[in-house]
């Protein structure tokens, strides 16, 4: 699970970063027929903090604690992989009620793609109202593009970031990384270390546990 070692998850909406929504609207909605977009940042000591263009599915989603067994944060998931889709990373226990709450806001086909700056980590996520399983492809197919605009994003609202953190000191992306620039680690490897931790937390029974140490805020006032 995301709770892994994940100390605090802030969720950030227009309501506390107006340009957010700002920047969705000019610059990503419907590129792709893309109908939502986050950028997360995470810390090396793994924070994280969530700017998202929809208010009302970030609210509803962290209300009814779903973020808790969302691995779209897992570093099982950041730390080995260049992009991976929502459904890839939930966990089993609660897969249908994640996929349900997404799609009943119209976010289908979930994708990540992982930035990699200094000590940060950033995870921008995009989604659309179409069903179709193709679009997946095609926002892999499309993945330059995507990782052009989150960093454009991200360089745009590190002030927004670093004035609604504790103590956030995020550098700006001044060169732009194609897509699979670097080494991809052994898959082999990826999956034996994943069906490990997914058998530890199920074995221990620390789904519950584990949450303990998470402080989970979603403040969206102004």
């Amino acid at each position: 699970m995301i709770t892994n070692g994940m100390k605090k998850i802030e969720v950030m909406t227009e309501a506390r970063i107006p340009l957010i929504k700002k920047l969705f609207k000019s610059d990503i909605e419907n590129f792709l027929e893309i109908s939502h977009f986050s950028l997360i940042v995470i810390t090396a000591d793994k924070k994280a903090y969530i700017a998202s263009a929809s208010r009302e599915f970030s609210d509803s989603y962290s209300e009814n604690g779903l973020h808790k067994f969302d691995n779209t944060m897992c570093p099982l998931m950041y730390e080995n992989l260049d992009f991976y889709t929502w459904a890839e990373g939930y966990m089993k226990l609660h897969q249908k009620e994640i996929g349900a709450a997404k799609k009943e806001f119209g976010l289908n086909n979930g994708t990540v793609f992982v930035r990699r700056i200094g000590e940060y980590t950033l995870l921008y996520c995009v989604a659309t109202k179409k069903e179709d399983p193709i679009m997946k492809t095609i926002f892999v197919n499309h993945a330059n593009s995507i990782l052009q605009l989150g960093d454009y994003c991200y360089n745009e609202l590190t002030n927004d970031f670093e004035e609604h953190s504790d103590g956030l000191d995020l550098p700006k992306i001044e060169i732009f990384k194609p897509f699979l620039d670097r080494e991809i680690p052994c898959l082999t490897s990826y999956e034996t270390s994943r069906k490990k931790e997914i058998i530890k937390v199920i074995e221990g029974n620390k789904i519950k546990n584990v949450n303990k140490s998470l402080r989970l805020i979603v403040n969206n006032t102004i």
